[in-house]
C-alpha cells in the first residue's frame, strides 16, 4: 500500500513538508503534528492570502483591545502562556445571521452560505463594507408552543429570549417562541463569489469561525438610536436591514484550578481516547465492509476520525488570535502551550461525521471560557463513545 502523504505547513515562510503517515504512529499530541513555534519561539500563523480583512482590523476599528501586562517578568510561565486578559473593552454592533442551533460552528470551523434574499445580501454588504468581513452567527432554539415549561430557570440562564414586544420587520424562519443563545460565533469572510450580481443565485460565501462574542442586546432593525457612525441606516430600506446585535468579544479566562502540566496530561489522555475510538470505528467498518466495496472514496483513510481531528486542530490553532504570550524555559520543554491546548479543546468536538447530532456538547463547549473545562467535557463525552462502541462490538 502506498504511503499517504500529508501536507503540513512548515515552521518558516509557509514551507511545506511531506510526512508519510504510514510510517508513523498517529500521535497528534507530538509537537511535530501541529507546527506552532519556530526556532526562536515565535508563533507562526499563516493566514490564507484569500482572506479579505481580519479580526485584528475589526478590533482596532471598534476599539476592542487588550492592554499588555507590564509585570510579565514576575508572572510564572503558566500565566504568561494564558491569553492576555482584557483590561478595557468596548462593545460594538455586528450583523447577525440567524440559523438553527444545530448549525453551531466552533473555533476554526468553516461554513458555507448562500446569501440570496435582500436581507441576507444586506447582511453580507454590512459585513464587508462596515465590519471588516466579520459577522455573527445567531443560534436559535425553537421551543414547543404547546409546552408551558419554557420559563425553566436552567434554560433562562443559558439563553436570551427575545422581547415580547419585538415588532421587527426583517424576515425570519423562526417562530416568536424561539430563543437566541447569548453566545455567538464570530465568522470572518475568507472568500465569496457573486453569482450574477445577486439576481439569480445570490452570493456564495465561505467564512471561518475566528472567535466568540457575548450577546448583550439583540436590536430591532428600527432601533436606529443605537447605531453608530459605522452603521448609517437608510430610512427607505428598513425592511431589508439584517438583524443586528450589540456584543463584546469573549476571551478564555486565566486557568486557576489547574497548572499547565496538569492540563497537558488531560489533553494527552483525551487524544488517546480519540485514537481508541478511531481504531474501533475502523475495525467495525472493516467487519461490515471488509473489501471496501461500498466506499465512494478512493482513499477511505482520509475520512477517519483521526484525520478529521488533525485538520480541525490545525484550523483551530491558526484561526486563534486571542493574544498568547510564550516564555520557554527548561521546565516547559516538551509540553504544549496554552494556545496549543486551546486548539486541542476545540478540535475534539469536530471529529464526528454528523456534527448536528452532537449539538448539545458543541453548544456547551462554546459556552465554556476555560480550556481545561472544555477538555474535561470532551473527555467525558469521548469516554461515553468508547463504552458505546465496546458494547456494540460485544453484541456481535
Amino acid at each position: 500500500m502506498m504511503a499517504v502523504t500529508s501536507r503540513v505547513r512548515g515552521f518558516l515562510g509557509g514551507v511545506t513538508n511531506d510526512i508519510p503517515r504510514s510510517n508513523q504512529r498517529w500521535n497528534p499530541f507530538h509537537h511535530g503534528s501541529v507546527p506552532c513555534y519556530d526556532d526562536n519561539h515565535n508563533c507562526c500563523v499563516h493566514k490564507s492570502t484569500m482572506r479579505l480583512y481580519g479580526l485584528a482590523d475589526w478590533r482596532d476599528a471598534f476599539g476592542i483591545f487588550k492592554e499588555d501586562d507590564d509585570d510579565d517578568d514576575d508572572d510564572d510561565v503558566q500565566q504568561q502562556q494564558q491569553p492576555q486578559q482584557q483590561q478595557q473593552q468596548r462593545t460594538t454592533m455586528v450583523p447577525i445571521h440567524l440559523v438553527p442551533s444545530h448549525q453551531v460552528a466552533l473555533q476554526g470551523e468553516t461554513k458555507y452560505f448562500q446569501f440570496q434574499t435582500k436581507q441576507e445580501l444586506r447582511l453580507f454588504e454590512r459585513a464587508v463594507d462596515h465590519n471588516y468581513g466579520i459577522f455573527g452567527l445567531g443560534l436559535c432554539i425553537e421551543t414547543d408552543p404547546c409546552n408551558d415549561s419554557n420559563n425553566n430557570d436552567d434554560t433562562n440562564n443559558f439563553l436570551l429570549q427575545q422581547d415580547d414586544g419585538d415588532t421587527r420587520t426583517h424576515d425570519t424562519d423562526f417562530a416568536d417562541s424561539a430563543f437566541l443563545l447569548d453566545k455567538i460565533p464570530l465568522l470572518e469572510i475568507i472568500d465569496y463569489e457573486n453569482m450574477n450580481l445577486g439576481i439569480d443565485f445570490g452570493v456564495f460565501c465561505k467564512a471561518q469561525v475566528v472567535g466568540r462574542a457575548q450577546l448583550i442586546r439583540y436590536l430591532d432593525t428600527t432601533e436606529k438610536e443605537h447605531s453608530n457612525d459605522n452603521y448609517n441606516y437608510n430610512d427607505d430600506d428598513d425592511d431589508d436591514e439584517p438583524p443586528m446585535a450589540i456584543c463584546s468579544e469573549i476571551y478564555d479566562e486565566t486557568e486557576t484550578h489547574f497548572t499547565l502540566e496538569e492540563v497537558n496530561i488531560m489533553a494527552k489522555e483525551m487524544v488517546e481516547m480519540i485514537g481508541t475510538i478511531a481504531d474501533q470505528e475502523e475495525e467495525q467498518q472493516e467487519e461490515v465492509d471488509p473489501l471496501g466495496v461500498t466506499s465512494d472514496q478512493d482513499d477511505a483513510e482520509t475520512e477517519t476520525r483521526k484525520h478529521r481531528f488533525q485538520q480541525a486542530l490545525r484550523d483551530a490553532f491558526q484561526s486563534d488570535s486571542q493574544g498568547y504570550l510564550f516564555l520557554p524555559t527548561t521546565e516547559t520543554k516538551g509540553i504544549r502551550s496554552w494556545k496549543e491546548l486551546s486548539a486541542f479543546s476545540w478540535a475534539a468536538f469536530s471529529t464526528g461525521t454528523d456534527l448536528p447530532l452532537e449539538e448539545t456538547y458543541r453548544l456547551h463547549a462554546m459556552d465554556m471560557n476555560r480550556i481545561a473545562t472544555r477538555i474535561q467535557l470532551a473527555s467525558f463525552w469521548l469516554a461515553d463513545k468508547v463504552v458505546a462502541l465496546e458494547e456494540n462490538s460485544s453484541r456481535k
